[in-house]
């Protein structure tokens, strides 16, 4: 039981081939261990004035134990395989006991013989498919007259992703869990998914406040995408629509607003367990920047627009959400009068912490929708995502806003 808790955490299946074929050879070596025991002490057993292997070798005289033991293990791994050795049966018993073990290691090792095999031609499967599709992406690039710097990249992508893929379970690789009951899905999507949201402070609340409301979340309002290294996640003045998580690698960002010499500085490098873009959830944001991956990497997408779904329908979180919104967009705002805007934001943590937890101390009545004063390089936008999400939340009609 405890192999198969260990097995169910390994995900890698050469290795699971691998364990299958040393878990077939350690039972062929412990029955031949008690074939060999029993040849021994048959033979001992014997009167001493009767002819036995033991005897004719002179074991009964000489040699230590090790050396009985193992010439007893040698002759019964002969049994098993195409061998001879010295030591054959004397006596009728002996003679019997050969003849049984024969039978019974036709029987053994064919089967086991089967089953290295087939194991070995998986392996070989495995690799087979690895290497031709790798072969056919070669020539595809050689026969269209790919630039090699495009080619090293595209390589060296699909490396990454076809070695991710053998080491990891995606969902779709497992058919069983399309007899999942839609209740069970939802929550296994939220485990997936609630740990990386959750490490910023407003959906660590969110969730405690309410678990249908960030389960819908994980399950409408979330999507993975990956980048390959250098590709740009995103570009200054496109319009964002979701809050970035990283997840696997690291990405560089760049500010619009700061440049040396005609060039822009990276301000930053995203990784693991951080975040961006957040104005997106709580303005009509566009980018102030961009951002461009440093090595393979994997991020968690939130829909803006999906979680005015959620919110809509779960009036529990949508005023705290509306209050925390509220504040967020107001320190922007700030930050805007300074010349700081940026898609990474820099919020200081205490400050984070304390909008949080002043949203869902208690109920709060929000001031009118505030209005973000963009930059000059950037347009203003008709209406902010708190007043769509009023319309949505109240039925009224979003009346137009003002540019600043």
């Amino acid at each position: 039981k405890l192999i198969e808790t260990i097995m169910d955490h390994i995900d890698s299946e050469h290795f699971h081939i691998m364990i299958g074929m040393a878990k077939g050879t350690f039972f062929v070596l412990g029955m031949n261990h008690i074939i060999a025991c029993i040849w021994y002490g048959l033979s001992n057993s014997t009167s001493e004035d009767a002819n036995s292997w033991i005897v004719n070798t002179n074991f009964d005289t000489e040699g230590s134990f090790v050396y009985k033991y193992l010439t007893s293990l040698h002759w019964s791994l002969t049994q098993f395989t195409p061998a001879s050795m010295e030591v054959y049966p004397r006596n009728i018993h002996e003679r019997l006991f050969a003849v049984c073990v024969l039978i019974f290691a036709l029987l053994v090792f064919s089967s086991f013989l089967s089953s290295i095999t087939a194991s070995m031609t998986q392996l070989r499967q495995l690799s087979w498919k690895f290497d031709k599709n790798l072969s056919l992406l070669r020539k595809y690039l050689r026969t269209h007259a790919i630039s090699p710097t495009l080619s090293i990249r595209i390589l060296r992508y699909v490396e990454y992703k076809l070695e991710k893929r053998t080491s990891e379970v995606r969902e779709s690789d497992v058919s069983l869990l399309n007899i999942l009951s839609s209740q069970l899905h939802m929550e296994l999507v939220q485990e997936t998914y609630e740990p990386i949201l959750t490490k910023h402070p407003f959906f660590y609340q969110f969730a405690s406040a309410s678990s249908s409301a960030m389960r819908e979340l994980c399950n409408k309002g979330t999507s993975r995408t990956s980048y390959s290294v250098g590709d740009v996640t995103f570009t200054e003045r496109s319009k964002s629509e979701h809050m970035i998580f990283i997840t696997k690698g690291h990405l560089q960002y760049f500010s619009m607003f700061r440049k040396h010499k005609g060039k822009c500085q990276g301000d930053s490098v995203v990784k693991v367990g951080e975040w961006c873009t957040e104005a997106a959830l709580w303005t009509d944001w566009e980018h102030v920047g961009w951002m461009q991956a440093l090595e393979n990497s994997e991020v968690l997408l939130v829909s803006a627009a999906k979680m005015i779904e959620v919110l809509r329908k779960y009036a529990r979180v949508s005023q705290s959400s509306l209050q925390y919104g509220y504040s967020f967009v107001s320190w922007l705002n700030e930050e805007s009068g300074k010349g700081l805007l940026s898609d990474l934001h820099g919020l200081d943590p205490g400050l984070l912490e304390r909008f949080v937890t002043d949203a869902f101390a208690v109920e709060l009545q929000i001031p009118d929708d505030p209005q973000i004063v963009l930059p000059q390089q950037q347009q203003p936008t008709n209406s902010s995502f708190l007043k769509r999400l009023r319309s949505k939340l109240t039925g009224e009609a979003p009346s137009p806003t003002s540019p600043p």
